[in-house]
C-alpha cells in the first residue's frame, strides 16, 4: 500500500524524501524516485540499501520536516511518546490505527491535521463493494470507470467529513465518526431497527 501511495503522491507532484518498512528507514532530502524504489522493493523486499538514500531510524524519519507523513505500515506507529517529534503538517493514516488516541490529541493540540484511517484507507473497502456489484450484476467496468467512481465516492466522503469538522469544530477523525453515526441513526429512524 505504501508504494502505491508514494506513486500517486509523486504523480501529483510530491517529492518523496523518506521511506520505511518494518525493518529499516531511508531518506534523501533531494527526493527518492518512486519507480526506482518500487523496483528495489520488488527485488530486495526491503528499503535497506536503496541507492541514493541514507539509512536512518524510523524515529528520525518521523521527525523530518515535511508536508505529509504517510503511515502505511503498522498500527500504533505514532504514540504519545513520539507525537511531539512529528514535524509534518499532515499525517495520512493509511494503515489502520496508525496513530494512537493519545497521539491524536497531542497532534491536534500542535495543529497537525490527521487524515484518519476511516477515510484514508476507505478505497479498499469501496473497491471490494465494486467487485461485489460487478459480480452480482454481471457488470464489467473498465479500470478508468472504477478509478473515476472511486474518486467520486472518496472525494464526496472527504468533503462531508471536512464540512462536519468545520461545523462542529472537531478534528477529522471525530467528524468522520460523527458523520457515520448520524447516517446510521438516520437510516434506523427511517427504516426501523429490523427492516
Amino acid at each position: 500500500v505504501g508504494m502505491t501511495v508514494a506513486e500517486e503522491l509523486a504523480k501529483a507532484g510530491a517529492v518523496i524524501i523518506g521511506l520505511a518498512d518494518d525493518r529499516a528507514a531511508v531518506g534523501n532530502p533531494k527526493g527518492i524516485g518512486h519507480e526506482r524504489a518500487t523496483d528495489w522493493m520488488r527485488e530486495h523486499d526491503a528499503v535497506r540499501g536503496l541507492p541514493e538514500t541514507e539509512p536512518m531510524t524510523k524515529a528520525d524519519l518521523f521527525a523530518v520536516d515535511c508536508d505529509i507523513l504517510v503511515l502505511a505500515g503498522l498500527q500504533g506507529e505514532i504514540t504519545d511518546a513520539n507525537a511531539g517529534t512529528i514535524r509534518s503538517r499532515i499525517v495520512a493514516e493509511v494503515a489502520n490505527g496508525g496513530a494512537t488516541p493519545a497521539a491524536d490529541v497531542l497532534l491536534a493540540d500542535r495543529g497537525v491535521t490527521v487524515i484518519p484511517d476511516i477515510i484514508c484507507s476507505a478505497g479498499s473497502t469501496v473497491l471490494g463493494y465494486f467487485e461485489w456489484v460487478q459480480d452480482m450484476q454481471a457488470f464489467f467496468w473498465s479500470e478508468r470507470e472504477i478509478e473515476r467512481e472511486l474518486d467520486r465516492i472518496v472525494d464526496k466522503a472527504m468533503a462531508g467529513i471536512q464540512a462536519m469538522a468545520t461545523a462542529e469544530n472537531v478534528d477529522l477523525r471525530s467528524a468522520a465518526m460523527m458523520l457515520a453515526v448520524s447516517r446510521v441513526a438516520d437510516a434506523t429512524m427511517l427504516r426501523g431497527l429490523y427492516p
